[in-house]
């Protein structure tokens, strides 16, 4: 049996750009596929009571976030995102304390 690892990224819309910030995601997650970083495997968007988006995918192989950070492509994507959203640790997610977490679905990419 393959291992694949699922990346849990987790995001703030930054004031004012919270419409902004799910239209990127969907871009951001189709250049990291089409570019080979990730999966063919949906990735899951999650919103968090605060408003806060939880992006769940699978790197395509255990090199591909250290490629996906090398490629010019993937980190221009990534620095328009910091203007649109502040990046948190997924432990600081609004109800990541309790057991079994659980966040409303709001898409798949």
């Amino acid at each position: 049996m393959s291992v694949t690892r699922l990346t849990l990224s987790v995001y703030r819309p930054r004031p004012g750009r919270e419409g902004e910030l799910l239209p990127h995601l969907h871009e951001e997650i189709a250049a990291l596929r089409a570019r080979g970083h990730i999966t063919a495997r949906p990735a899951v968007i999650c919103r968090a009571p605060d408003g806060a988006y939880l992006v769940v995918s699978e790197w395509a192989s255990p090199t591909a976030v250290d490629d996906a950070h090398g490629d010019e492509s993937i980190v221009e994507i990534w620095r328009r995102k910091d203007g649109l959203a502040e990046y948190l640790a997924p432990a600081d997610l609004d109800g990541s304390a309790a057991p079994f977490a659980s966040y409303d679905v709001i898409d798949e990419a």
